[in-house]
């Protein structure tokens, strides 16, 4: 079963890493280095893995959030 965005309603745990800019959901900030990503929590979850898809990896996201969402990207 999947983890809920604390009050948010949106179900994927990827919610739970970034801040929702202006209520978008296509626009996000990480939580961990701060970059503004536009293409929502795809886009943020391979940025958070460090895989370069589209996006940049982070810097400083924790290991255990990187290996968490390499799992989640490796599946889709």
């Amino acid at each position: 079963m999947a983890s809920t965005a604390k009050g948010s309603g949106r179900t994927d745990v990827t919610w739970n890493h970034c801040i929702s800019i202006d209520g978008k959901v296509r626009n996000v900030k990480c939580k961990y280095c701060e970059k503004v990503l536009t293409g929502g929590i795809y886009r943020l979850k391979h940025h958070l893995a460090g895989t370069s898809k589209d996006v940049g990896a982070c810097i400083a996201v924790p290991e255990d959030v990187k290996k968490i969402m390499l799992d989640m990207v490796s599946v889709l």
